[in-house]
């Protein structure tokens, strides 16, 4: 989500857009036609807006929540400085001439940091070295001097030199360049990059990386939009009249499964619907506990359990996400089974820490081959053993009710004492905790015995519910076997 907000017209435009006006602002001052408005030139305003710079440098804005509201903070803080014009005299910060040059420079700095930093942090991991300050150092002070380089003999000669930039040159010379750049760039779209710039050995990690949200056009982003028109898509069997049998809710751990769980439900006679979200995580919307949730997550999860608990069909919910504790795990199994709802729980799989498809590729560049098994010492960290426990309380709460089934891919993954990353030459995670497209379906035998659970579970429930109120129904067929 923030990738993509961060290079998009709608999240940005209004960031330049602060900076046009003030500057609108400052002509028409100084055109007098403003004369008598007052202008926000005491040292208060500047003060307050280097405050608000230095607090968000400090203090970082969550990623997750970017952009947002608190996104005017810093925009707000270099409007002030900039407003206030302490400059103009030569008195104020902006006006001692490390600063004016470096505000002179700060475009071709632009330009230069990020190729710095992505060649810098791919030639130190490739060799195993951390980046730490002095590093992070080292890369500012080449951007810097990258940057004023640029500044001095790039931009200012092209920007001078108007004899030689004729208008004829400048526009043959833009469209040489854009039509080199589309080029480029319309080819990595139609090979999903340049992989032949890899060994061979290296290809599978690529591909792990690559390998997305299944069904993306059915998973909702952060703002609960989705490419496909129906409120809820489909996987599994038709089922009887078309009516949806199961639905999956939850996050992109949930989602994740949706190949092995769409399998199996086929397998099973059930039919399914899907109802996931990005960073939006399955609970009971309440507004004092989740004030500081995003709203459109709040309102998904309203809409979804209004429709779960306001039809007798889908019978069957299956959540799972990223959740940080069990408290909200427990609230939302006791109201569906309290609503005579089957629950599948999917229990949570590893938190590694890192991206596994490229520190693998790392290894394997640095070993100069191949290495089709990387297994790592199962501690709790990355098992997430405290929130398993809480979890299981919940499970034993519940021991006697058949109609709430675990689900549990970890032991897929991981034997005794360790667990699985890579194995048989394909990793078991695209990132630093999704599990991988390319072996997503050594879950399907899981998801295939817990379906058939909740099926018999569901038949069972609703005989009982028949008998107590005198209706005979006829035998429900058996779940489809593993076999």
């Amino acid at each position: 989500m923030m990738g993509s907000a961060f290079f998009s017209l709608r999240a940005r435009a209004w960031e330049p857009l602060a900076g046009g006006l003030i500057a609108v602002s400052e002509f028409q001052r100084r055109a007098k036609r403003t004369a008598d408005i007052p202008w926000p030139t005491a040292p208060a305003a500047a003060i307050g807006g280097w405050v608000l710079v230095a607090a968000c440098i400090i203090y970082p804005l969550p990623e997750t929540q970017w952009p947002g509201p608190l996104t005017l903070l810093p925009i707000l803080g270099a409007a002030l400085i900039v407003a206030a014009r302490q400059q103009a005299d030569g008195r104020g910060l902006l006006g001692l001439p490390f600063i004016q040059r470096i505000g002179d420079w700060s475009y071709s700095i632009y330009l230069w940091h990020w190729p710095i930093w992505v060649f810098a942090l791919s030639w130190l991991s490739f060799r195993g070295y951390d980046v730490n300050a002095r590093e992070k150092m080292l890369i500012l002070a080449a951007s810097v001097l990258l940057g004023a380089a640029s500044y001095y003999l790039v931009e200012q000669p092209v920007r001078k030199r108007r004899e030689f930039w004729t208008e004829r040159r400048l526009v043959s010379s833009a469209s040489i360049v854009f039509c080199s750049l589309l080029a480029f760039t319309a080819t990595a779209f139609l090979n999903n990059g340049y992989p032949s710039r890899l060994p061979e050995y290296l290809l599978a990690a690529e591909e792990a990386r690559r390998n997305g949200t299944p069904r993306d056009e059915c998973f909702r982003n952060s703002n609960a939009v989705k490419r496909a028109a129906e409120t809820y898509c489909r996987f599994g069997s038709e089922g009887a009249a078309g009516h949806p049998t199961a639905i999956l809710w939850g996050d992109s751990f949930a989602n994740q499964y949706l190949e092995p769980i769409s399998s199996a439900a086929l397998r099973n006679g059930v039919h399914g619907l899907i109802a996931t979200q990005s960073a939006c995580r399955a609970f009971i919307d309440d507004p004092a506990l989740n004030s500081g949730d995003q709203q459109p997550c709040r309102e998904f999860n309203r809409s979804t359990m209004d429709f779960v608990l306001g039809h007798a069909e889908p019978s069957i919910v299956m959540i799972g996400s990223n959740w940080g504790s069990a408290i909200e795990i427990s609230a939302l199994v006791d109201r569906l089974l309290s609503s005579g709802k089957t629950v599948i729980l999917i229990m949570p799989l590893l938190n590694v820490g890192f991206d596994v498809p490229q520190r693998w590729m790392e290894n394997q560049a640095r070993a100069g081959r191949a290495l089709d098994e990387w297994k790592v010492e199962a501690d709790p960290v990355l098992t997430m053993s405290s929130l398993r426990a809480e979890i299981s309380k919940i499970l034993d709460k519940y021991k006697e009710d058949s109609r709430l089934i675990a689900a549990d891919p970890l032991p897929l993954v991981c034997e005794q004492s360790h667990c699985y990353l890579v194995r048989n030459g394909q990793s078991n995670f695209r990132d630093a905790a999704h599990i991988s497209n390319v072996n997503a379906m050594q879950y399907t035998g899981l998801f295939d015995a817990v379906f058939r659970l909740a099926v018999q579970a569901t038949s069972k429930a609703a005989k009982e519910a028949d008998l107590g109120a005198g209706i005979r129904r006829d035998p429900v067929p058996p779940a489809t076997s593993l076999n």
